[in-house]
């Protein structure tokens, strides 16, 4: 059976779980644009999910993209 392009690719089944953070939870929070009001929000909603899921690992959290807002344009 020939391997499918994912298994060239990556080296595993489509299947098979990514191994990059052995089940560690990442939240990837893009484009703050200054909103403090909505981070807050995103981050208590983040916690809920981890005090359900995480079973008491860390998670870890990457921020990317503009943190304030450039104004008026």
């Amino acid at each position: 059976m020939p391997l499918s392009v994912f298994s060239r690719l990556f080296g595993r089944k489509a299947t098979e779980a990514p191994r990059s953070t052995d089940g560690r939870l990442v939240y990837a929070v893009g484009d703050i644009h200054g909103r403090l009001d909505l981070l807050d929000l995103l981050l208590a909603i983040i916690a809920e999910d981890v005090a359900q899921t995480a079973e008491g690992q860390r998670p870890l959290l990457v921020f990317l993209g503009d943190y304030v807002d450039r104004g008026a344009e």
